[in-house]
């Protein structure tokens, strides 16, 4: 962020103004506060656009998380119960030929 910036704290800090015959120069101060104005604006910029970034960063980790719960449930489950496809078909197949061999 420095790099679009200015001013920097120590700058504005020893910031000297030369005084008039009725104070400061009114132009001077003007110049200067111009300046500072200028560099909120850039830094206000700067900021909204990374917290909006982070805003949307912090939504997509919390969509992966949320994917990686329901895979790990979906691993698990799987897991769980194993494929008892082919044991059924094996199964109905022992059937048929116990019928076929008993006819």
């Amino acid at each position: 962020m420095n790099e679009y910036l200015k001013l920097s704290a120590e700058k504005i800090f020893e910031k000297n103004f030369s005084i008039d015959f009725k104070g400061y120069a009114p132009e001077a101060v003007d110049a200067f506060l111009d300046l500072i104005i200028k560099d909120y604006q850039i830094a206000e910029t700067v900021i909204n656009k990374i917290s909006d970034e982070n805003r949307k960063l912090q939504y997509e980790v919390a969509t992966l998380e949320a994917e990686i719960i329901e895979l790990k449930a979906k691993v698990s489950k799987s897991e769980e119960q194993p494929d008892t496809g082919n044991l059924d078909i094996l199964k109905r197949l022992a059937r048929l030929e116990e019928i076929i061999l008993n006819k």
